[in-house]
């Protein structure tokens, strides 16, 4: 669990534990945080301060909407490799890149356009609710749910997420699993970069160098690959970002490497940072 998977969870244990319960404003954190720190909290069942009951949920219009169950339910096992998998989007029209790999979207982005946050989140929980309960899910199954922001859509559908679960525990029918990958614009720090390859004792004008150095191998390559990554100067140092929306592919991967001698390492962290995110999957054991 990361610093900042902690402490959003720290911050809502507390807000949950006061007499009354505080509300907890959602829009401080970040789609790919709330993802796992709402897993963290469902699927604690052994903590009596949060065991069946209930996070009361704002975001930035300061309204608030329905509670968010927590510590109900036990995570079942990993679903097996072999079985089928739907993979669906959570919001399309944003990221049309995705399209090749997914299979279906839940929400249309033309649907949540102008919305306020709470609006999204409820239209989110009405029809994530209205997905998982269509027949075809009646004897369980997998979904891959790919996620690229709108924190009030994620929490929305993993609301519903949990409430169907918790029906259908109580009428002992089989899970539908849900495996979230989430993806955000990669970008990197260089002098961060520097530092942790050649240790934070590198001096002022070793790390200006690498970063200078850096900073020319990627504007000599910009004509080659025009639209691929942007440089941002941030005080002294330079910020490197990917900017085509999708993850970066093997192939270009291997392009980088070849184009960009002695910066392997350097690329292969935007490479990273480039794909989804795997976050474990949510589903219950009866």
């Amino acid at each position: 669990m990361n610093q900042h998977i902690k402490q959003a969870r720290s911050e809502i244990v507390h807000a949950m534990t006061q007499d009354p319960a505080a509300p907890v404003n959602f829009s401080r954190y970040r789609h790919r945080t709330l993802v796992d720190v709402l897993h963290s909290l469902v699927y604690q069942t052994d903590d009596v301060r949060i065991k069946n009951k209930k996070i009361r949920v704002v975001f930035s219009d300061s309204s608030e909407t329905r509670p968010f169950p927590v510590g109900c339910l036990d995570l079942s096992a990993p679903p097996d490799e072999g079985l089928p998998v739907l993979r669906v989007g959570l919001n399309s029209g944003r990221h049309p890149e995705m399209d090749r790999f997914v299979e279906y979207y839940l929400f249309r982005n033309v649907d949540v356009e102008g919305m306020e946050s709470i609006a999204e989140q409820e239209y989110a929980f009405e029809k994530g609710l209205e997905f998982l309960r269509n027949r075809e899910w009646r004897d369980g199954g997998v979904l891959e749910l790919h996620q690229t922001g709108l924190e009030p859509l994620v929490v929305g559908f993993y609301r519903a997420v949990v409430t169907d679960a918790l029906d259908r525990r109580k009428n002992r029918l089989p899970s539908v699993t849900v495996i979230p990958r989430s993806w955000a614009p990669a970008e990197i720090s260089i002098g961060r970069y520097v530092r942790s390859s050649f240790g934070n004792g590198v001096n002022d004008e070793t790390l200006k160098r690498h970063i200078t150095n850096f900073e020319t191998a990627f504007k000599q390559l910009e004509p080659k690959i025009p639209g691929f990554f942007s440089l941002e100067h941030i005080s002294e140092d330079v910020v490197v970002k990917w900017v085509p929306q999708r993850p970066m592919w093997d192939t270009e991967l291997d392009f980088l490497v070849s184009s960009i001698p002695g910066k392997k390492n350097l690329v292969k962290d935007i490479f990273d940072l480039s794909q989804f995110k795997k976050h474990p999957h949510w589903g219950y054991r009866i």
